[in-house]
């Protein structure tokens, strides 16, 4: 059997940054490189649905499940029944037989090198008994404080079977400190790509999302429900109804389907829809002329890449990294993100940033490099080029 070119791994948790970031990628390697064999794995449920409409294929993992108690995020029993450390176990057995029997040219790896559970030591171990794999880590823009990235299992893990390390970020925006903390943590050269931008990606397929020059309403994405999501959530929807015609139509997306009360109340003012988090996304926020997010990366870049100004919800989470991340970019794009603290989001001030980004020109704002996707694409494609001159055509 030919070995496969390119494997994609994501874990998964609580958002969808790590395998929307995976699949961008994995869009970018198709369309510059249709010939090639590329495969993503990950745990995410929603993994077709941030694919959409592209050739990526994809392998679903028992995925893992994350709640947040004061800030502090901890794994819980996963939805197969599994708890936490089981998942993990399972998961490394099931990586490494993958890696195996695929025996892939490259890896690319999101976020940690030995994995949210150390679930790819087993998968490292094999490749390295097997030879002729291109180990890469992909880091986001922000680190934050995360004990997978910081802890000597990750720096010796990585120093032992990585080739290349990526850093999806923009330094006109945060400065070089974040890439060169990454450098002296990994004891290598972290290449720059960019920020990583699903939307901006899908807008290379046939039917992909198109910005519109007229738009209107409002697009609500919540992923996963966190410690005060529900009561953010209630407030909104009192905010909503005092904004009124002013609101325009509102689609949300939600992760997780909301209690019953709250959907009645939502689906019965005019012009409000809900449904879960779908494909149908990548179509809405680009036609709306606001926008309702939580701070995570994927959240965030998908409002830059969409030129929607954005009320952006902060959880606060103990790694601090949404913090850090949004002032840069506040810093950099001024009143275009209104950031609202999740904890105290009432809707007297949801009600105040909503009316407020309903009156923004996003368009005006200093660009970004959105490009992430594209350039670790073509990084991905240089290792293979080395991997395939060392190890022969088969």
């Amino acid at each position: 059997m030919d070995r496969l070119d390119v494997l994609l791994y994501a874990h998964d948790g609580r958002g969808l940054g790590h395998v929307s970031r995976a699949a961008a990628i994995g869009l970018a390697l198709r369309r510059l490189a249709p010939e090639l064999k590329v495969c993503l794995v990950s745990g995410c449920r929603h993994t077709a649905e941030l694919i959409g409409g592209g050739e990526l294929d994809w392998l679903k993992l028992p995925a893992y499940r994350t709640e947040v108690i004061d800030g502090t995020a901890r794994g819980v029993t996963g939805s197969s029944g599994y708890s936490d450390s089981q998942l993990g176990q399972l998961r490394g057995e099931q990586l490494a037989f993958f890696v195996g029997q695929l025996h892939p040219r490259v890896v690319l790896v999101d976020h940690s090198p030995q994995g949210k559970h150390r679930e790819l030591l087993p998968a490292l171990a094999v490749s390295s008994e097997q030879g002729g794999t291109h180990w890469l880590l992909g880091v986001r823009g922000v680190v934050g404080e995360v004990k997978q990235l910081t802890e000597a299992l990750a720096r010796d893990t990585f120093a032992r079977y990585y080739q290349g390390l990526l850093w999806y970020g923009d330094e006109k925006v945060m400065g070089a400190e974040p890439r060169v903390v990454l450098e002296r943590s990994f004891g290598t050269v972290a290449q720059p790509c960019g920020y990583v931008s699903r939307l901006r990606e899908l807008r290379y397929l046939p039917n992909g999302p198109l910005s519109e020059d007229t738009r209107s309403g409002g697009t609500v994405s919540i992923p996963w429900l966190g410690e005060h999501t529900l009561f953010m959530l209630e407030q909104c929807a009192q905010a909503l109804e005092r904004l009124g015609g002013k609101r325009g139509r509102v689609s949300f997306f939600l992760g997780e389907p909301p209690p019953d009360s709250l959907h009645r109340r939502l689906t019965t003012m005019a012009g409000v829809t809900v449904e879960p988090f779908s494909a149908r996304y990548a179509d809405s926020l680009p036609r709306s002329s606001w926008a309702l997010v939580f701070g995570g990366y994927n959240s965030v870049i998908d409002v830059l890449a969409a030129d929607v100004a954005a009320v952006v919800i902060v959880r606060d989470m103990r790694d601090g990294e949404q913090r850090a991340h949004l002032d840069a970019l506040r810093a950099y794009r001024t009143t275009h993100l209104i950031t609202v603290p999740e904890a105290t989001a009432d809707a007297h001030r949801l009600y105040q940033a909503l009316a407020q980004v309903s009156r923004l020109d996003p368009a005006a704002a200093p660009p970004l490099a959105l490009d992430g996707a594209q350039n670790s694409a073509r990084a991905i494609l240089s290792h293979f080029k080395a991997a395939t001159t060392s190890h022969g055509s088969r």
